[in-house]
């Protein structure tokens, strides 16, 4: 159930959520109404995706009527926190650590110029199986197997420190060592969790199944100090940012009056509040932005974080 653009107020929100316990705003239900979990459920699902929020009014629904590219670049100013010394044991340290060398992993990897890596940036509002949400540019990779994009882990460590991929594809999760590794994926709903065991030198495919609203660790449980993310979404509007903190989405949904959200997200603080926006100071609640594309528009971001974010 869709509830793209609904706005409850706070009463009427109250009263919706309220089903879930049987009671409306102030007196109980009639034993002849029952309450409707279905419906209650659906509310609290569109809240946490950020789909419903309080307002006063409804919006009425509005189609894309062609598509638009948005592109650019996370900096950061100042300086990033350092590397994280890890704490390397057991019995595989020829591999974790070669000639008994201190092992680090950089959580905040910024570029010469200050380009911001592995920032994520999603879109949350849309409609599955709409096909005019979905440029036809992404059907052939709906349901493939990432073979070029393999999920990787080398000398005791996940060589990707945040993945994304469509809850309908594959993610091969491949093991570039000489001693096993297992992927413990810990989605909190949506994308199925899984335990694997991936044997040295191979290859185990993963397919999350569901869609999840934000990122969600991995581990190994044979060398607890290896983690990375994972996103898994139900569209194939996601990006995150390279060496040089660059971004490009493709033939997104544009119209007149269609406004698209989007979240910002970074392993090191969470999603993303406090930027510099194309100049001016902005604050994202909860990594959350909107923007309307006109149809064959090509945006550009430019945003600034203060390395101060990441040092708290």
């Amino acid at each position: 159930m869709k509830y793209r653009g609904m706005k409850f107020s706070g009463p009427l929100l109250a009263c919706a959520l309220g089903v879930v316990c049987a009671t409306g705003c102030g007196s109980s239900l009639p034993a002849d109404h029952p309450p409707n979990m279905e419906h209650a459920l659906a509310i609290r699902e569109a809240i946490d995706a950020g789909a419903v929020s309080s307002g006063a009014t409804a919006e009425v629904a509005v189609e894309p009527t062609g598509w638009a590219t948005l592109s650019g670049t996370f900096k950061l100013v100042g300086p990033p926190p350092g590397p994280e010394q890890l704490d390397v044991k057991g019995d595989d340290l020829a591999v974790c650590a070669p000639g008994g060398k201190a092992v680090f992993v950089e959580h905040v990897q910024a570029g010469p110029n200050g380009g911001l890596k592995n920032v994520l940036l999603f879109l949350t509002t849309y409609e599955a199986n709409n096909p005019a949400w979905e440029h036809p540019s992404y059907e052939a990779a709906k349901t493939a197997t990432l073979t070029d994009r393999p999920f990787d882990q080398k000398s005791c460590l996940f060589l990707e420190r945040i993945y994304a991929l469509r809850s309908t594809q594959t993610a091969p999760l491949a093991n570039s060592d000489p001693v096993g590794h297992n992927a413990n994926i810990q989605p909190t709903r949506g994308a199925k969790p899984a335990n694997i065991s991936i044997p040295a030198n191979q290859t185990v495919a993963y397919s999350p199944g569901g869609e999840s609203p934000e990122p969600f660790p991995v581990t190994c449980s044979i060398h607890p100090w290896m983690k990375a993310w994972m996103i898994s979404r139900n569209n194939p509007y996601f990006v995150v940012t390279g060496d040089d903190g660059t971004f490009k989405l493709e033939n997104l949904p544009a119209g007149e009056g269609l406004k698209l959200e989007f979240r910002v997200w970074h392993e090191s603080c969470g999603f993303i509040e406090d930027v510099s926006l194309n100049g001016t100071p902005v604050t994202w609640k909860k990594g959350r932005f909107e923007m309307e594309l006109a149809p064959d528009a090509k945006q550009s971001l430019e945003v600034v974080i203060d390395g101060a974010v990441f040092n708290k």
